[in-house]
């Protein structure tokens, strides 16, 4: 792995040390570390979403800062952001404006405009920190000319306990300056820092008294080839720093190379009936893991398969193998490969190729640029059987699968109990589909190592307790069952989607309920509605249910915007509270299929009544497991940050969303992914 561009201050985010630069990591970095600086101890995690935006989450443990008898630390969390405003030209800085703590309890909340001038290894850092950062007060406030209302500021926050203090921001009758170097030496990854520090620290957290012996600190950072940074300084003149991070690329120019079960080589095979050659291809895409569910000749030069695999993630590789082998075993007089993709049962897309064009690229005198620009891409639907000359049906059902595989659930973050709590545990997984659209599918969990024991928060939230006991399931429901449900879906009409689902819907929840989408093809946008009745589960989570029930749905808009994979959605319901509002997510896809999003809820819960937190909001992270092996995969990992789980805003945990099934087989998708057609 390549260094990383830029490193890390001891908030999380790029900058010196105490204080930020400019600069931003690399398009899609991802950074995982720990930092600790007396009496703080960070552990955050730091993303750059956008070339523009950088975000951080972190959680602060305090040390000697008493919340209760006994007890020694405090956690507190924490989101940052940091926006790029200009970049740096021959003469011009680069300019950037942050928010630090605007989301969480205030304690570091801090804002600042900063520029960064670099020459050559030396890159030089100027700023402005009002709050926590520039305590100092060693100048006025600038903006004050516009109001003096920009000269007041509270040195705690409203009690709002999560909502922005927006009416705060940049005001203080001080602000700070501060500033600093980062020489990059001679000796390959080895940064030097010197900053000077705006911060007096005389309004610490939780009553803490620190005496600086000096507003200068140093320090240096080592960034290791393998992706590992190290850093080491002093700070306040006697106080020692130290921080390790791990840091990956969500956005890489190249990605690593995978083994696939490739058709046999292109050669011309023996004369056979339309029948043979038909059989000849389902039993070679059969031998490479993939699957059909029909396929015929529907005229005297055009083959129509239907596709239905499990295997690979971007469909286009799919696509391509089945195109190489219809090549291999279908006699000159075939001139169009038609090929419909399905995915659960729902026929999403159906990709045309002219075969002298797939010939040419395979003999290397095309491209698949070549094959791209005389394709055709639609929507599928309908039964073509009727007209085809030769049609034979693939698939047997009932057809049942299963797989085994190792889970990790966490819990991150408690404040009153244990900040973090995993439990290692086996998932058996199957399902039995018993035609293309009717489908059970479940998962069960067994117990192999846990620290869920050591949770010890009880719920008090004022709602009904939809989420806040999740600690009971996890400490009562250590082997249980996670998801038994029987999924109904097909396609109603061109352009429709629907499906039914009835069982047990997730880890908390079993019901009944259905969803609609509609989604011309090649649109940028989808309408979406749900609805469910529901039950809370018993808190072994085995099939005994609890007398709170629900109804619950939503309507959605979605847009894929054509902006750097940038997908907005727009949910408008009833949440399991029985709370009505709407929710806000906004996302971005990368090329290597990783997805970095953020959330916001707001319903007709009042402050005081939702909690700390006063509305649900989060960050979520999507990582494609093929990222990190050499076989493809279908499979992702979800881990999701909330700073307080809370009753209000919760939504079922529902996968099977018509959205993402369909969401691969788009033009925009098929497009992205293209490149992999002949893999």
């Amino acid at each position: 792995m390549a260094l990383a561009n830029e490193t890390l201050g001891d908030f999380g985010g790029v900058g010196l040390l105490q204080t930020p630069t400019a600069r931003f990591a690399k398009d899609g970095a991802i950074y995982l570390g720990y930092a600790k600086t007396e009496p703080y101890r960070r552990y955050f995690l730091t993303l750059q979403p956008l070339p523009w935006l950088e975000s951080t989450v972190s959680y602060t443990r305090t040390r000697r800062a008493s919340y209760s008898v006994g007890q020694e630390d405090w956690v507190d969390k924490r989101f940052d952001a940091k926006i790029r405003l200009f970049e740096e030209s021959r003469y011009r800085p680069q300019l950037a404006l942050g928010l630090r703590d605007f989301a969480g309890t205030g304690l570091f909340a801090s804002e600042y405009l900063v520029a960064s001038k670099r020459f050559y290894a030396v890159d030089f850092s100027l700023g402005l920190g009002w709050g926590y950062l520039g305590s100092s007060g060693s100048l006025q406030n600038p903006l004050g000319i516009l109001s003096d209302g920009f000269r007041q500021r509270r040195r705690q926050t409203s009690g709002s306990g999560g909502v922005p203090e927006v009416g705060q921001w940049f005001h203080g009758d001080r602000v700070g300056l501060f500033g600093g170097i980062n020489y990059r030496t001679p000796i390959k990854g080895l940064s030097l820092k010197l900053e000077w520090d705006p911060n007096d620290y005389s309004y610490e957290p939780y009553g803490n008294v620190i005496a600086p012996k000096s507003s200068l600190n140093v320090g240096l950072t080592y960034q290791f080839d393998e992706g590992l940074d190290l850093a080491l300084g002093v700070e306040r003149g006697d106080t020692l720093m130290v921080q390790i991070a791990l840091h990956g690329d969500l956005n890489p120019e190249t990605e690593i190379p995978r083994f696939y079960a490739f058709p046999e080589k292109i050669s011309r095979q023996p004369p056979q009936t339309a029948t043979e050659a038909l059989s000849a291809i389902h039993q070679a895409l059969a031998n490479q893991g993939q699957s059909m569910q029909q396929i015929g000749i529907v005229d005297s030069h055009t083959m129509e398969l239907h596709l239905s695999q499990e295997r690979f993630r971007q469909i286009p590789i799919a696509l391509g193998q089945a195109a190489r082998t219809a090549h291999n075993h279908l006699p000159q007089a075939i001139k169009r490969f038609r090929m419909v993709n399905l995915t659960d049962g729902l026929a999403t897309a159906a990709v045309s190729l002219q075969r002298k064009d797939l010939d040419a690229a395979l003999h290397y005198a095309g491209s698949v640029e070549e094959i791209w620009s005389n394709a055709d891409f639609a929507e599928a639907y309908g039964d073509s059987s009727a007209r085809a000359d030769v049609w034979i049906k693939t698939e047997a059902y009932p057809a049942c699968g299963g797989s085994m595989t190792p889970r990790l659930r966490q819990h991150i973050g408690g404040a009153l109990d244990t900040f973090y709590a995993y439990q290692l545990w086996l998932e058996l997984s199957g399902e039995c589909a018993f035609t293309p659209h009717l489908k059970l599918a479940g998962s069960l969990g067994f117990n192999m190592d846990d620290t869920f024991d050591q949770l010890d928060t009880p719920p008090a939230s004022q709602l009904p307790h939809v989420r806040t006991d999740i600690q009971q399931y996890f400490q009562q429901g250590k082997h249980g069952i996670t998801k038994l449900a029987l999924n109904y879906q097909w396609k109603p009409a061109p352009a429709w989607y629907a499906r039914l689902t009835a069982g047990i819907l997730e880890e908390m929840y079993a019901g009944i309920g259905g969803e609609t989408l509609y989604r011309p093809y090649g649109a940028r946008w989808a309408l979406g509605a749900d609805v469910f009745q529901v039950r809370k589960r018993a808190f072994n989570q085995r099939f005994g249910l609890q007398s709170y029930g629900v109804t619950t749905g939503h309507a959605t808009l979605y847009y894929d915007s054509p902006f750097q994979g940038v997908q907005a959605r727009l949910s408008i319901g009833r949440y399991l509270a029985g709370d009505v509002g709407a929710t806000l997510d906004v996302s971005r896809r990368f090329q290597s299929g990783a997805r970095i999003g953020a959330f916001v809820t707001v319903t007709d819960v009042a402050h005081d009544q939702f909690g700390e937190g006063s509305f649900d909001k989060g960050i979520y992270l999507s990582l494609p497991l093929d990222l990190f092996m050499l076989y493809p995969s279908q499979d992702v990992a979800n881990f999701i940050w909330r700073p307080l789980t809370r009753d209000g805003g919760q939504k079922l945990q529902d996968i099977n969303r018509l959205y993402e099934l369909t969401q691969p087989a788009t033009p925009e998708a098929l497009a992205r992914d293209w490149s992999g057609l002949l893999n």
